[in-house]
């Protein structure tokens, strides 16, 4: 199953509204206003056919376009999506617009184009939280344990203060059968959101499996650590 990725629909709205094109004639604003409508609504079909024709009826409105894209990615037109994105629109277009694109490819495309595209949005409007975690996720679905790394790697370099970078990063270094540095990194993450109990039911669960369960012990009666039934009867057992 492939990992779902989608631009949230609200985003789109908000986007919408904030980029709505001057010049516009009155009939073409009230079927824009009309879009914008059927979007909010989560009638992205019917939204999409109208801002395609607005795209094509007005092309020197490059919004129409940005507009088309965004909602027809939520209607699942990903091969028209994917038609309008060469390389060069991708790099000039907004970050709302790259994810939509960037979204199409995920539910779409195979791994490999999928990172390349996820690639190129990354060298051209640097890092991006949702692209970055996605393609960790994606990755690790696909059992592409090299991208796996890179993408973990990068996230949690690009984003060295969010939880789900490390907790990410973590999961794939231990899945690699690394305990010790998958030890140090759940150590880290506990310094940076102490008192998170999955973090110290993970850090317990590697301690045992490590074969140091008085520590874990420790851990779980003089400092009252979370952990599971289990957990505590292992430690205890040992």
């Amino acid at each position: 199953m492939r990992f779902r990725y989608a631009t949230s629909p609200a985003i789109v709205l908000l986007l919408l509204t904030l980029n709505l094109a001057y010049g516009q004639t009155p009939s073409a604003e009230s079927e824009y206003q009309k879009a914008l409508a059927l979007n909010k609504s989560a009638h992205y079909l019917e939204s999409a056919k109208i801002l395609k024709t607005l795209m094509l009826a007005h092309p020197e409105i490059k919004r129409y376009k940005s507009d088309y894209i965004a909602v027809a990615s939520n209607a699942q037109l990903c091969t028209e999506v994917i038609a309008l994105s060469n390389s060069s629109y991708l790099t000039r277009s907004p970050p709302y617009v790259q994810e939509a694109i960037f979204s199409c490819y995920v539910k779409s495309q195979p791994f490999a184009k999928t990172e390349e595209i996820a690639k190129v949005i990354l060298e051209s409007h640097g890092k991006n939280k949702s692209i970055e975690s996605a393609m960790v996720v994606l990755a690790r679905d696909q059992n592409e344990s090299a991208a796996t790394l890179y993408w973990s790697a990068r996230f949690l370099q690009d984003f060295p203060k969010n939880q789900t970078a490390w907790e990410l990063r973590a999961s794939v270094v231990q899945n690699q059968g690394n305990r010790y540095s998958t030890l140090l990194m759940y150590e880290d993450i506990n310094r940076y959101h102490p008192k998170d109990p999955s973090t110290q039911q993970n850090i317990i669960q590697i301690l045992l499996d490590m074969g140091i369960p008085h520590l874990a012990l420790e851990l779980i009666d003089q400092k009252g650590w979370n952990a599971s039934k289990e957990q505590k009867l292992r430690a205890m057992h040992h």
